[in-house]
């Protein structure tokens, strides 16, 4: 799900902001849910985006976990002991922002008293994984770039806004991990084929 003029990997990424998120698995039923956030709308470049919770790490926080349970808590109310650690998916680089986000990926068999942060969450959704696998479910989307350049991005077409960039190349890792997901790698090329 990364776009194709997507900054490759540089030396200078070494010094971007440390970050983590948040990858919250609810095993309520049949089928996995994950939890998205809305974020509040802002100047920054990231403002209203669909994101999974999270942030900057503290001077002293050195745990991507810590960070994630953290962030997790002040922006939507997760208890910790609500929720089981089960590992991490790779560290991603978001040059627009130079942040690199470490995703911590969590469990839980019930659903979580959320407590919204209005001033930081405009808001929470849920999303069952099945629907990240519905190939009708990917699409594109048209961004306007800092420099007034619009350039169309891979993206999952949920609501109330499309899952693109950073979160969208983190479910596609998350999918290639829990699932078959060749259908979505066709998907891309396609996608990349008509541009």
């Amino acid at each position: 799900m990364a776009p194709a003029h997507r900054p490759q990997y540089n030396a200078e990424q070494e010094l971007y902001t440390r970050s983590a998120v948040l990858i919250l698995l609810l095993f309520r039923g049949d089928v996995p849910e994950i939890v998205f956030i809305r974020r509040a709308p802002y100047d920054g470049v990231h403002g209203g985006q669909m994101s999974f919770p999270g942030g900057k790490f503290e001077p002293d926080e050195y745990s991507a976990a810590e960070v994630a349970l953290r962030e997790a808590n002040e922006e939507i109310g997760i208890n910790r002991s609500e929720v089981e650690i089960i590992g991490a998916l790779s560290p991603l680089h978001i040059p627009v922002s130079k942040m690199r986000v470490e995703p911590v990926l969590a469990v839980s068999e019930r659903m979580p008293q959320f407590v919204r942060n209005e001033r930081e969450v405009e808001e929470i959704t849920i999303h069952s994984l099945d629907f990240f696998l519905q190939s009708n479910n990917l699409t594109t989307y048209e961004l306007e770039q800092l420099l007034g350049e619009k350039r169309k991005v891979p993206a999952f077409k949920t609501q109330p806004v499309p899952i693109w960039g950073a979160t969208a190349m983190m479910m596609s890792e998350l999918l290639s991990l829990l699932y078959d997901a060749d259908w979505l790698h066709v998907a891309q090329r396609n996608f990349y084929k008509n541009q």
